[in-house]
């Protein structure tokens, strides 16, 4: 079979790019000719997958025009908040997929959907790494600068906290807006307390997760975060904003500045641990059923069932 996957952000580690690499090296493995943001001039696709249906939804065209069956997986911003322009991108959907079934049900009481699923997010191997952040207590933020991460959110809280303890924070992701990134460095100017150390490559993203205490994420809007993932898998505390795609993955959660701040001190003061296990081993095998499913022409509830 013949899948073109398109995902937005290919220039920078995002979760898009981490789902759509993780998945198109699986179904390679299945032996699937999968392509990456490719031209489709020279590739006639079976399935055209997009991730994000605001970001990516020139793929519409692409698959229109190919002939191929669409799929759309919903990530986060697209319903969260563009949810009024991309209602076109899910009436041409043959499926749409979600990480989890509150998802789909946050998004059914804005936009009437086409063929649900869920198909929960799999995990990729950790390579082992000497890389290490250091400091007594760590906490570490790792998403990409702009707003709808609210990356200068922990700042003020953590600010007043710091005045009791010991800690360090970083920030870990690149830039994606520039003009909140210098919001951003004004906010951190002068705490030496802070260090914004930019990308990490993500072969060494382990050891960043190893030499947390406690990663944070404040994001206003999120599908199922990576991040929360792969901090649970690997045994880390994660505290993070009480949201939607963030309450099914089980963080401890936080409502407010003062709900911060006391979660955060109470991180410190006993180190506790929360999570659960978010892989889902037959990620790849759901996703071979379900676009063989719609080249067999299955719909709807014979998609679910099948998976």
């Amino acid at each position: 079979m013949k899948i073109l996957m398109i995902s937005p952000d290919e220039a920078v580690i995002s979760g898009n790019k981490v789902d759509t690499e993780r998945i198109t090296g699986g179904l390679r493995a299945l032996g699937h000719e999968v392509r990456l943001n490719a031209d489709s001039a020279d590739f006639k696709p079976d399935i055209v997958h997009i991730f994000n249906a605001y970001k990516s939804r020139h793929g519409v065209d692409i698959a229109m025009k190919s002939g191929a069956k669409l799929v759309v997986s919903m990530t986060g911003t697209d319903y969260n908040i563009y949810a009024h322009l991309i209602s076109e991108v899910l009436e041409s959907a043959d499926a749409t997929v979600f990480f989890c079934m509150d998802a789909v049900n946050a998004v059914r009481s804005k936009i009437n959907l086409i063929n649900p699923c869920v198909i929960k997010r799999g995990m990729l191997d950790f390579k082992e790494t000497n890389f290490r952040l250091k400091g007594k207590f760590v906490f570490s933020h790792i998403a990409s600068i702009r707003r709808v991460k609210n990356n200068l959110f922990p700042i003020r809280p953590l600010s007043r906290l710091r005045k009791k303890y010991d800690f360090m924070l970083y920030f870990i992701g690149p830039v994606i807006e520039n003009d909140y990134f210098n919001e951003f460095k004004s906010a951190i100017s002068g705490k030496d307390w802070i260090n914004y150390i930019g990308v990490v490559p993500r072969e060494d993203i382990k050891g960043v997760y190893l030499s947390t205490d406690v990663v944070l994420n404040t994001s206003l809007s999120e599908g199922s975060s990576n991040v929360i993932c792969e901090a649970h898998n690997l045994g880390r505390t994660v505290l993070a904003s009480d949201i939607d795609g963030n309450r099914p993955l089980e963080p401890l959660l936080y409502k407010d500045d003062a709900d911060f701040y006391n979660e955060a001190r109470k991180c410190i003061e006993v180190r506790r641990v929360a999570g659960k296990y978010c892989g889902n081993k037959h990620e790849i095998g759901q996703y071979d059923v379900l676009y063989k499913s719609l080249i067999k022409g299955h719909k709807g509830t014979n998609i679910s069932k099948a998976l």
